[in-house]
């Protein structure tokens, strides 16, 4: 077996879907949540049980995978970034990466070639040597067509061309352990490398857009803006045909679709601003995490070496207890009174062990014959009594191994569930934090409107009352002539009245 300091640990990467944790239960015996359906199932970065192949401890690290169905690609790629930046500052080194493809798809998507640039700028040219590119969930009745694709891909300067011909190399899975394994043993001797994008913020204090891989990202993320104005406007010429059709419905559609395009290009544009902030909040979260998983990872080791150590005991006694009986019956044998001058030939040893003889004496043949049968006896009945005993131990050793790993996975899932409890928490927080927020910039508004109304009436009650003065002694001089007239319409009326009555 290996030592601790002959440990191998290797990243699997791929798209979502594309059989990676699938492929690490496979080669470890690992028991890691698969995704069922269109959802993926990996959020964070998880690590198997460590496992022993060809004399080394292997250690195989699931990533999410790109062209996640819940998560955008910068969130994929600082999460995957800041993993490998925390693990190569504690001195931890990968020896190989192994890219998952599934071989099934008729096409690589523009998305997935997107996706894999990145990763070969995450990646750099000096690691190329230590990718292995895996292939599978290819099916037997399309076994032609699966090598066509291969040959596609592997020939093809917009897809794997350009890294095989760094000396990656492309193998295919057949979804058995012996084929995992196989795969994986391809790696194991290699010597460690040290990832472009671990080298840059490490080791050259470089913030996580002035990377490669950032740089990169950054890339990607502006021509997704920019292909989402280009829909923008179009989608807003198509809604200024909608009204002069007066085609409500296809209007009210055209908006909805217009909102969401907008809304897309400021998500893009506050991903690409907060790219830096975000990659350093991942790389503080994920402290706890790998420290929770290399935690995990001592304790199967240790776990791992109490069997060897009971494996190994357990054989020294067997030997030594088969050795104790064949004296006790050679010893038996000398001491019998019918022994006398024929030799009867016993050997003992083991298979990888020198061969000893030793010879007794006998008398008649018949004596000799039933000694014989009495020695096989004994013998048959001590090796079953040791076989016995080897089954009872192996039982034993067996249920104490189902026992720790119920334990383990007990433990596990509470700290799951306690880590799910705090992210939780922690949401429910930044909610209530936003709603707050958002009421304080609604008073705020409301508080301003109300001061500019005030304003208003203040201003057009002074341009009354300005106007009011200008105009107050035309109205006076109106008002006297206006009393005159009623006056003397009213003396006039009354000396009528008067004549009349009179």
């Amino acid at each position: 077996m290996s030592s601790p300091g002959n440990e191998v640990r290797i990243a699997v990467m791929g798209v979502t879907g594309s059989g990676k944790t699938t492929f690490i239960n496979c080669a470890s015996e690992s028991d890691l949540l698969v995704g069922k359906g269109l959802e993926s199932c990996t959020v964070d970065v998880q690590m198997s049980k460590p496992f022993y192949l060809d004399q080394r401890m292997v250690t195989l690290i699931d990533t999410p995978g790109f062209d996640d169905t819940n998560r955008k690609e910068r969130d994929i790629l600082t999460h995957i970034s800041a993993y490998l930046a925390n693990t190569y500052e504690q001195g931890v080194k990968l020896t190989g990466i192994i890219y998952m493809h599934r071989i099934s798809d008729t096409r690589m998507t523009g998305t997935s070639r997107r996706n894999f640039r990145l990763f070969r700028e995450l990646c750099g040219k000096d690691a190329f040597k230590n990718i292995l590119i895996v292939t599978n969930m290819g099916k037997d009745d399309e076994l032609e067509a699966c090598n066509e694709r291969e040959r596609e891909l592997a020939t093809d300067d917009k897809y794997y061309k350009p890294m095989l011909d760094g000396g990656a190399r492309m193998v295919r899975h057949n979804g058995t352990p012996d084929s995992a394994k196989a795969i994986i043993s391809q790696l194991i001797n290699k010597g460690e490398v040290t990832l472009v994008g671990q080298r840059e913020i490490v080791d050259e204090h470089k913030e996580f857009s002035g990377t490669t891989v950032g740089k990169e990202l950054t890339r990607v993320l502006k021509e997704q803006a920019e292909e989402y104005d280009t829909e923008l406007r179009e989608l807003r010429a198509g809604l200024e045909d909608s009204a002069c059709d007066k085609d409500e419905q296809q209007r009210r559609v055209g908006q909805d679709d217009l909102e969401k395009k907008r809304e897309e290009i400021e998500s893009i544009k506050s991903r690409i601003e907060n790219m830096e902030q975000t990659f350093r909040t991942e790389k503080e979260r994920l402290l706890a995490i790998i420290a929770a998983m290399e935690a995990e990872k001592l304790m199967h080791v240790e776990h791992i070496r109490v069997l060897e150590e009971q494996q190994k005991a357990r054989l020294e006694q067997e030997k030594e207890e088969r050795l104790l009986f064949q004296q006790q019956i050679f010893s038996a044998m000398q001491e019998s009174s019918w022994m006398t001058e024929t030799p009867l030939i016993v050997q003992r040893g083991e298979p990888t062990t020198p061969v000893y003889e030793k010879r007794f004496m006998f008398g008649e043949e018949l004596r000799r014959e039933r000694t014989r049968r009495q020695v096989e006896e004994a013998l048959w009945w001590g090796q079953t009594l040791l076989q016995v005993r080897k089954w009872a131990a192996e039982m034993f050793i067996q249920a104490y191994e189902e026992l720790v790993c119920t334990m383990l996975a007990i433990r596990k899932a509470r700290m799951a569930k306690r880590l799910r409890k705090v992210t939780e928490a922690l949401e429910r927080l930044q909610a209530e934090v936003n709603r707050q927020k958002e009421e304080i910039e609604q008073l705020v508004k409301r508080k301003d409107q109300t001061e500019e109304e005030e304003l208003r009436r203040e201003r057009e009650r002074r341009i009354g009352l300005e106007q009011a003065r200008k105009s107050g002694a035309l109205e006076g001089s109106a008002r006297i002539r206006t009393g005159i007239w009623i006056f003397h319409t009213l003396t006039a009326m009354m000396t009528v009245v008067l004549i009349i009555w009179s």
